[in-house]
């Protein structure tokens, strides 16, 4: 899912249970954080949230196998589209599965946090 994640292809949905809860915990951008449930709120929330930014990417630096939870260490790196700003972000996505699909996806804007949340530290 990574491999694909990180060539552009952002569709998860054969990985993800259809009741999949998403929680974008501590990002600073307006109406970014939050809590969508299903596949289909999964989506609004990853669209809304990608089309502030230009020229997004992101590097998985990072998998912590904890179970039935992956903690995924990443850097975030774009453009504000209105502003131009450059971002550079490490961030954390703490991945909760049952029967081999992602039921609870928790995407930390600070990986400290992530950490945390996972029970480690660094």
């Amino acid at each position: 899912m990574y491999e694909r994640r990180e060539r552009g292809d952002m569709d998860v949905s054969e990985f993800a249970h259809p009741d999949i809860v998403f929680a974008r915990i501590g990002s600073e951008l307006p109406d970014s954080a939050g809590e969508w449930s299903g596949l289909d709120g999964m989506r609004k929330a990853a669209v809304e949230y990608l089309n502030v930014f230009e020229d997004y990417r992101f590097e998985v630096e990072r998998m912590i196998d904890l179970g039935d939870r992956v903690l995924v260490l990443e850097r975030q790196m774009a453009r504000g589209k209105r502003s131009g700003a450059p971002i550079s972000q490490e961030v954390g996505t703490l991945l909760t599965l049952r029967d081999g699909l992602i039921v609870r996806w928790e995407y930390y804007w600070e990986r400290a946090e992530a950490l945390e949340a996972a029970g480690i530290r660094e």
